[in-house]
């Protein structure tokens, strides 16, 4: 049907021809834009595979889509109650901040014995998938845990677990996309990013992190640590930020 990989990700396809935004994840494919064209785009499936067809998305890959009188909701109520209980935590009492800055980490010396280390990478791996989804409020804190998974200790579990606390008080936070009043506003992308100073203890790198936001909407967020002792990101880093996600509207 003509349609191209896009270049700021291989599993979206759009095309000159449709006004139609494929979307594809192993067998599930999400499709956008004007119904017209989206029901060529089915004709055109059906023709070559068994398929089958939802029409109005509530739930894909783990994220509730809520759609509101505004615009719509992305949110993992169902993926963290899931969690919650998969590590017991469900009966947790809920706490404030992911996690607790009077409380310092560090690497384990090779000679202590590790705490529990295939449960700790279980325990991080479903936290990331809510960092890449719909929880920026995480993404630094998940970073910083998850440098001690090839050997973590007791507290090393005890800071993980304060972050499975910290979802049961917020399993409902959701990303909320606003609609336009009008198709004559400018769509307004802005940027916020910041840096601290060789903040990690056991390398003395610092962490950055920037968040892009759509019409005050968050589309793109990121934390991580220096790959050297400079702290400084390059104007020209975060413009070529900017552009990346311009062009993934």
């Amino acid at each position: 049907m003509g349609f191209l990989s896009c270049s700021f990700d291989p599993c979206v396809f759009i095309s000159s021809d449709y006004n139609v935004i494929i979307v594809v994840y192993d067998d599930d494919i999400t499709t956008v834009g004007r119904k017209s064209d989206v029901r060529k785009v089915y004709q055109h499936l059906t023709k070559h595979f068994t398929v089958t067809i939802k029409e109005g998305h509530s739930y894909l890959l783990g994220i509730e889509i809520l759609h509101t009188a505004t615009g719509l909701e992305l949110r993992q109520t169902q993926y963290i109650t899931n969690i919650l209980t998969r590590f017991a935590m469900e009966n947790s009492r809920p706490v404030s901040t992911p996690i607790d800055p009077k409380a310092p980490l560090v690497k384990a010396d090779e000679s202590e014995p590790a705490y529990e280390k295939q449960l700790y990478q279980q325990m991080i791996g479903s936290l990331m998938y809510l960092v890449t989804c719909t929880r920026p409020d995480l993404s630094f804190v998940v970073l910083f845990l998850s440098r001690f998974s090839s050997h973590p200790l007791l507290c090393h579990h005890t800071a993980v677990k304060r972050v499975f606390r910290y979802l049961a008080g917020t399993h409902s936070t959701s990303l909320v996309y606003t609609r336009r009043s009008s198709m004559d506003i400018p769509l307004l992308i802005t940027g916020y990013s910041n840096t601290d100073y060789a903040s990690c203890r056991d390398t003395r790198r610092s962490v950055s992190g920037y968040v892009f936001l759509l019409n005050g909407c968050a589309i793109s967020w990121l934390s991580k640590k220096q790959n050297s002792v400079s702290t400084s990101t390059t104007e020209s880093e975060y413009m070529a930020l900017a552009t990346t996600a311009r062009q993934a509207l």
